[in-house]
Parts: structure tokens; C-alpha cells; sequence
């Protein structure tokens, strides 16, 4: 949305119930020193954690309202776009599963993909709707890092070799999974544990 100083203010500042208190409160000091970025900076190193906020603040303390640039230095660009790209597919393919309609790839939205599938492309402009978001928008001509092309993904995959046999206590299972494919959220589906109430290890 181009709303650059916005996106680094929710970076920087953004806190939740799930985090360590000590960083809350770093992230609220930060907050109330926004615009002061040497003061921001300082602030930041009171945590190595907040390792990416320090060079957002370094970077403004020498050029102020670079928000692009001071966010490039951290590398993170590229993964947030994606992150919000793959947060659609994932509704998507939550909501087909829902609907027993299953397919075999699956658009990763971005400004150069093709949706063909009329009903799964009126999804995806259904849900940017509500963040007001446009497919253009990951076209970004000033600063390419935070474009986009998007691209089509794998839908489903296949658990090869499963085994599993009972020792003692313990049920130690064994299979294989194409290569990124999380063997956590497989896990997460043979013991129900969808709420993520069990940590598995």
C-alpha cells in the first residue's frame, strides 16, 4: 500500500500476548520515542532479539524517512510480501479443503500470475478486498524488493514410506516428505493436535 513509515512502525512496535514481557516493554519504549531514531536505536540494543529493529534504527538515525531503505537493511522485504502471499494461499486452500475441492496447484498470488480457475480467483480478490489490497500492488517499481511476480505451488504431497512400530512407551513413526514440506503439521493432523497444544519435538 506504499504506507512505508506505517509498515515499519507495526515492525518495530507490534507486540502480543505470546511475547516475552522484557520485549514488550522494549517495543512500547520504542513506541514512545518513535521519530527519535538515535533514541529509538538505543532502545533497540537493550535486546540482541531486536537485532533487524537496530538497523532499521541505525539506518534513519543517518537518513531519516528512508522507511524502504532502513527496512532493505534487514533483508526481510522480499519475506514479507511472500509471507502475505502465502497467508492468501493458505486461507485459499483452507477454504477449498472445506469445500472438498481439491487441486493439484494452487496460485501464490503476485503480479504476474494468471488465476484461471474463475471461483478460486473471485477467492483470492475477495480476501485482498478486505485488506484492500489490489494484484497490482505487488508491482512495486520504486523499490523491486518489494515486488512480487508470485507463482503456482503444489497444493497436496504425498507421505512416502510410513512406517511405525510400538518401543516400550513410545510409537516412533518413520516417512518421508518432499523437500519443504513441514513434518511438524504432518505430525500436528495424526495426533490431533491442530490447537498446537503439544509442542512437538
Amino acid at each position: 500500500k506504499r504506507s512505508y513509515e506505517k509498515a515499519i512502525k507495526i515492525f518495530c512496535t507490534f507486540t502480543n500476548e505470546n511475547e516475552n514481557p522484557k520485549i514488550v516493554n522494549i517495543r512500547n519504549k520504542i513506541k514512545n520515542n518513535w521519530g527519535e531514531w538515535s533514541s529509538c536505536l538505543e532502545i533497540s540494543k537493550e535486546d540482541k532479539q531486536l537485532n533487524h529493529e537496530g538497523m532499521i534504527f541505525s539506518h534513519l538515525a543517518k537518513y531519516e524517512n528512508e522507511f524502504v531503505q532502513a527496512l532493505d537493511e534487514t533483508g526481510l522485504t522480499g519475506l514479507i510480501i511472500n509471507s502475505y502471499s502465502s497467508y492468501l494461499f493458505n486461507k485459499i486452500l483452507m477454504e477449498l479443503n472445506k469445500e472438498q475441492k481439491f487441486v493439484n496447484k494452487l496460485a501464490v498470488v503476485g503480479f504476474s500470475i494468471d488465476i484461471n480457475d474463475l471461483s478460486i480467483s473471485k477467492k483470492y480478490h475477495e480476501l485482498m478486498d478486505m485488506d484492500g489490497i489490489k494484484k497490482e500492488y505487488f508491482n512495486n517499481i520504486d523499490f523491486p524488493s518489494l515486488s512480487y511476480n508470485g507463482r503456482n505451488k503444489i497444493a497436496y504431497y504425498t507421505i512416502n514410506d510410513f512406517k511405525w512400530k510400538k518401543d516400550d512407551r513410545d510409537i516412533i513413526i518413520e516417512f518421508t516428505l518432499p523437500m519443504g514440506v513441514y513434518a511438524n503439521l504432518f505430525l500436528d493432523n495424526i495426533i490431533d493436535n491442530k490447537s498446537r497444544e503439544v509442542k512437538l519435538e
